[in-house]
């Protein structure tokens, strides 16, 4: 059997680390600390072993033998830490190149590399919400990914006067925009707490919601139901916070809530939302209502 203590984010960076039992077939990796049963160093070579290029090692009473790689648990990434990494394994496994082991080091050194974020303040929030639900191990690509994202611009909108309803009732169709809004609650309250009050601080966790759980990829078939569903809402929210008023229309994209000069087109927007993961970034929620604040300013 064996032991070994080690930075939990380089270890999420190993090959088959979620395989490796108490009694790995082969050495594919070195850890900062490492024991090694006796039964595991007769079988690797126990002069082998006790040669190993260590920072400290000890062979126990019962035949066990436990070594270190380096002086601090800390600094395991370092290069000096790399080196000494490459330099045990190559002494420990037969075949194994140190130039391409140190290579092979360096990279996962090189992929725990905090990536910054470079997207803009104005949804920071929901950036930073979709970001920090992950593991720190994962956070790095996913800031990356999320970087690479270009945010659509806000552009739901037509002049208020160019907007007129094309429905017989649109009292009745109001009343059905309301249900959808309803809809969406029902359908997340246990899981966004907050979004049966329409406030608009709350959308930087309605739209971290749609990030990580994927429901375009998940439920293509039920995608027009959404968009009614998260259009509703955010048509609520707009008459409810900001003095609008619905004017319907036979399409349900350009259904729209007039707020001062302006007509803005919740369902549409919706659409964009829910084309795809992405969407909840790139048409987030979030930044479609500020925009529309800061058109009221």
């Amino acid at each position: 059997i064996s032991g070994r203590c080690h930075s939990f984010a380089d270890q999420i960076r190993m090959p088959n680390t979620q395989d490796v039992g108490w009694e790995p077939e082969t050495l594919e990796d070195v850890y900062w600390l490492n024991w090694y049963g006796r039964a595991f160093v007769d079988r690797i070579g126990r002069d082998r072993v006790l040669t190993t290029p260590a920072a400290t090692l000890v062979e126990l009473s019962d035949g066990s033998v436990l070594w270190t790689t380096s002086a601090s648990p800390t600094d395991s990434a370092s290069d000096e830490s790399r080196i000494a990494q490459a330099k045990a394994r190559c002494h420990l496994v037969d075949g194994v190149s140190f130039d391409a082991e140190l290579e092979r080091l360096r990279a996962r050194s090189r992929s725990l590399v905090r990536v910054e974020p470079t997207w803009g303040a104005e949804i920071d929030d929901v950036m930073a919400r979709i970001a920090n639900n992950v593991r720190p191990p994962s956070q790095s690509d996913l800031v990356a990914e999320l970087n690479a994202l270009p945010i659509l611009p806000v552009d739901e909108y037509r002049p208020a006067a160019s907007v007129t309803t094309d429905v017989e009732d649109p009292a009745d169709s109001i009343e059905t925009y309301e249900m959808y809004a309803e809809q969406l609650i029902a359908l997340l309250h246990d899981k966004v707490e907050p979004i049966g009050e329409f406030n608009p601080k709350d959308l930087p966790v309605l739209d971290a919601h749609f990030w990580h759980h994927t429901y375009p990829e998940q439920f293509p078939q039920r995608v027009d139901e959404l968009v009614s569903a998260v259009g509703g809402y955010i048509g609520e929210m707009l008459v409810r916070r900001f003095g609008g008023r619905w004017v319907p229309r036979e399409s349900l994209d350009e259904a729209a809530v007039v707020i001062g000069d302006r007509a803005w087109l919740p369902f549409e927007r919706a659409r964009k939302y829910l084309v795809n993961r992405a969407g909840a970034v790139q048409a987030s929620m979030t930044y479609f209502v500020r925009e529309i604040e800061r058109a009221l300013r």
